[in-house]
């Protein structure tokens, strides 16, 4: 028997609820040490891409840390069912690429050319580009191990319908982000609507590949590249800098373009796209699989009969 599948036949040690309150428990606590270190490291000085990169880098300690215990002791499940298979890995990085892109350009494009946003200046900073891109990568393999790996995952293996637990994963992922800068409704609502576009795909495929790439391009594009605050947060050495001449519901304000009308209408139509896409392929993989089972099941009986003939 395939051995993730006999990995999945486990039983869990407690239910999902328990499970659940459990790991976000463990998660506050090691948050606040973590935070207390980051204090002490960084001391006053909040505002620096330095320490919010030594920042992202103990939230991955933290985040692997009660992960890990999980795992063993709470789920009894080992590390890959969280969803880290190699399978079509290029293809969903640049998928999740490209997605993000189209989304983030239509929304720059948009807000231009409605004098929602002025570009004051474009610049290079190779060096900052590169730590941004590395602080990013962690923040969302720290999200989405979190949300779409644990939560998600934990939540479809119970007898809850997919699009309650994926709800309830988007509603929390949500409620983290409570915290940042300038949170409001609309932030809030468009950040359900992103919890929802990053584990559609999960729904099909139980990998975390192409959310872990939709993630990274989204915040790096939106905030190093294009200028915006990234939920919330001010982004540094960015490429363009923009100006915004007034706060309205087409450049989302101070919460940056997740705050924004227009970016609830682009996920709600790139969340759509996604599902549908992932829906469609799974379903191809299974009609593909039944009609290679018939195939080697007629070349069986083809087989038997030239052996009884033979005999």
């Amino acid at each position: 028997m395939n051995s993730s599948l006999i990995a999945n036949q486990k039983p869990y040690n407690l239910s999902a609820f328990w499970s659940i309150l459990i790991y976000l428990l463990a998660f506050f606590i090691m948050l606040s040490i973590f935070g207390g270190i980051y204090s002490v490291i960084g001391g006053s000085d909040m505002g620096t891409l330095n320490n919010i990169l030594v920042n992202q880098i103990l939230m991955t300690s933290s985040v692997l840390v009660i992960t890990i215990f999980a795992m063993r002791v709470i789920d009894n499940k080992p590390w890959r069912v969280l969803g880290y298979a190699w399978q079509d890995g290029w293809i969903n990085i640049v998928l999740g690429f490209l997605i993000a892109f189209l989304v983030m350009t239509t929304g720059l494009v948009i807000c231009t050319l409605t004098n929602s946003i002025e570009i004051s200046s474009i610049q290079f900073n190779p060096g900052g580009l590169s730590l941004s891109f590395i602080t990013f990568v962690m923040v969302a393999f720290n999200e989405e191990l979190m949300f779409r790996g644990y939560i998600l995952r934990r939540l479809l293996d119970t007898r809850l319908n997919k699009w309650c637990a994926l709800f309830i994963s988007s509603l929390l992922f949500a409620g983290m982000h409570a915290i940042n800068p300038n949170f409001g409704w609309l932030p809030f609502i468009n950040l359900i609507i992103a919890g929802g576009m990053l584990g559609v795909s999960y729904l099909y495929t139980r990998n975390l590949w192409y959310p872990m790439a939709l993630h990274l391009f989204w915040n790096w594009l939106q905030g190093p590249v294009f200028g915006f605050e990234v939920s919330g947060l001010e982004s540094f050495n960015t490429i363009i800098t923009q100006v915004r001449p007034v706060n309205n519901l087409l450049n989302g304000g101070s919460f940056g373009f997740e705050g924004s009308l227009l970016c609830t209408i682009l996920m709600l139509l790139a969340t759509t796209g996604i599902g549908y896409y992932f829906k469609q392929k799974k379903e191809f993989s299974r009609e593909l699989d039944l009609m290679l089972e018939a195939i080697d099941g007629e070349h069986q009986e083809e087989n038997v009969k030239s052996d009884e003939l033979s005999l």
